[in-house]
């Protein structure tokens, strides 16, 4: 029947699940698995999952210029895999968990650091790095939105032109959080020296000690800081931001402004 060919399109492609948890149950990892036929073999890289925002085509291009997000090293300890496969949805276990270990090799040339707390230290990093990083998109989001709709007002004969100096008003501000989060690429381009940016001191901290298993530096923890307070004010603004947008973009609406994304479209049967 039309349903049974409309369930079957929308139906989501079959998956294999490895869950990862530590001894205490918490899930630490999910990695997915092939569903060809045949014996497979799935390396867990003994990482949390990276906290860089969600992409859907990520490049499968090699850079040397670019590091791969990576989340933090898992502390050496016990572990639990579980196999599962997820069919329209539903996840079904299929046979045991199995539990494993994990040793460090002992092979560094400093001494071990505390390693319970170099991992707090790391997923703190990694909440103001999934919170930065975010920011940046979210902040690019509303730069679309704007341009969408400054061009709309303009399609509008019947907006006020008070509606575009407000878009260009929330603009400015949002200019000034990119220049906080990302740097002043103004006086960057004409090659003069510029503070760092929230962005550079968080990714500075990833870089800088998420690949080695010592522990972080003073300046690491100083950065850290740093970051963490001029990015509070930030995201406060930013979130601000989103509200005045939110609020110009329902006069648009009711100003019968073109569509642009970020709204839906209200209408009357007349």
């Amino acid at each position: 029947s039309w349903d049974e060919l409309r369930a079957e399109a929308r139906e989501e492609k079959p998956t294999v699940v490895l869950t990862v948890s530590d001894s205490d149950g918490n899930v630490v990892r999910r990695l997915n698995g092939p569903v060809d036929a045949g014996v497979h073999r799935v390396a867990w890289d003994l990482r949390y999952p990276a906290m860089d925002p969600t992409n859907l085509e990520p490049s499968t291009e090699y850079s040397p210029y670019s590091d791969s997000p990576i989340g933090p090293l898992a502390a050496p300890g016990t572990y639990r895999v579980s196999l599962a496969k997820r069919v329209e949805g539903e996840l079904t276990n299929l046979g045991e968990p199995h539990t494993f270990s994990t040793e460090a090799l002992g092979t560094g040339s400093l001494p071990p650091p505390d390693r319970e707390a170099l991992l707090a230290f790391q997923e703190k990093t990694g909440r103001l790095q999934r919170a930065v990083l975010g920011a940046v998109k979210a902040s690019a989001e509303v730069q679309r939105r704007l341009d969408h709709l400054k061009q709309a007002l303009d399609d509008t004969p019947a907006a006020d032109p008070a509606l575009a100096a407000e878009a260009r008003a929330i603009e400015g501000r949002l200019k000034d959080l990119e220049v906080a989060l990302n740097g002043d690429a103004v006086v960057s381009g004409y090659n003069e020296p510029t503070p760092l940016s929230i962005v550079s001191r968080v990714q500075g901290i990833v870089s800088g000690h998420w690949t080695t298993t010592q522990g972080p530096t003073a300046t690491h923890r100083r950065a850290y800081e740093i970051a963490a307070e001029e990015f509070a004010g930030v995201l406060s603004k930013l979130q601000t931001s989103v509200g005045d947008l939110q609020a110009l973009e329902a006069k648009a609406e009711a100003a019968g402004a073109p569509w642009t994304p970020g709204r839906v479209p209200t209408w009357s049967p007349e």
